[in-house]
């Protein structure tokens, strides 16, 4: 059954809205029709993210995220979708309307099927480039839809949209830590060379062995994100001035979840992914619709 535009758009809303925790109070404050496809982008996103993360045999995933993909072909080159799923005339419009290149949209799909495949980074290099494939692609998305402010370099503004893609992908991965741990299979995304440099293994951070080895380490990789955020300040002005508050705030809120496993760094090997809580979530928020109102941006 065909889904209407307007319907696709009303349940990417509402899938936004349960789903996506720290973007979502960021993503609110951008202006429509930006906004809208924000939540297109996010929704496709998120729908392939729970095919990679069914509870089935691997070859059963790896067949839904290819069908997945095959539906996206037909998204991206502007054909019906033939599938039910509410997202793809929303997902089809926000492809056609804004310049979002096909290739990060298939970078993304190739990050999910590696996790699929099994996490094996062994060093830095390879965890900056499943990094890019599954956040900087989503950073270079957002900006395509953002827009720049006039004069702003194209270039330039992707290289720190890479560069903030890994930062909040790597915050994801400490908070996500002893979760991904405790995973049967479990799943360790930081370098295997990096554990061994620090005489530990992911089993170690799980139990906590060692606590000042395994805080600093934690601290180590907090210090490895930071230069991600200082890259946002700068994209930050760079951007339309109408959506400079919704990154501004969904920056200020990644780097407050960062703040907190620096300040806290045990976080990160409990069962539960560390978070910031929603009071200060809002808090965030409420500034970033101030900046808003006051048309700064700052």
């Amino acid at each position: 059954m065909s889904v209407s535009l307007e319907a696709s758009h009303r349940a990417c809303r509402e899938v936004t809205r349960a789903r996506a925790r720290n973007f979502y109070y960021g993503l609110r404050l951008t202006p429509e029709p930006r906004r809208s496809a924000l939540y297109a982008i996010y929704t496709w996103m998120r729908v392939a993210d729970d095919l990679a993360d069914e509870t089935s045999l691997n070859g059963t995933r790896l067949a839904a995220l290819d069908r997945w993909g095959e539906l996206t072909e037909r998204a991206i080159a502007g054909e019906a979708v033939p599938d039910g799923a509410a997202v793809w005339p929303a997902f089809s419009e926000t492809l056609a309307n804004y310049p979002i290149e096909p290739g990060w949209v298939r970078s993304m799909l190739d990050g999910l099927r590696g996790d699929v495949q099994g996490v094996s980074h062994r060093t830095r290099a390879d965890l900056d480039a499943y990094c890019d494939r599954v956040a900087s692609t989503v950073g270079l998305c957002c900006v395509a839809i953002w827009g720049l402010a006039p004069g702003a370099d194209v270039e330039e503004a992707r290289t720190l949209a890479i560069a903030q893609g890994r930062a909040f992908q790597l915050t994801n991965i400490l908070r996500d830590l002893g979760a991904d741990l405790s995973e049967r299979p479990s799943r360790s995304y930081l370098p295997s060379e990096a554990y061994t440099e620090a005489g530990l293994t992911p089993e170690d951070i799980r139990e906590w062995r060692s606590p000042d080895i395994c805080t600093g380490f934690v601290r180590r990789w907090v210090s490895e994100a930071r230069p991600g955020y200082d890259a946002a300040d700068r994209l930050n002005t760079m951007l339309g001035v109408e959506c400079r508050p919704v990154h501004r705030v969904m920056t200020r809120i990644y780097l407050a979840l960062l703040d907190r496993i620096h300040a806290h760094p045990r976080l990160v090997a409990g069962p539960s992914p560390a978070s910031v809580s929603p009071v200060v979530k809002a808090r965030i928020a409420i500034s970033g619709v101030m900046a808003a109102r006051m048309g700064s941006g700052r």
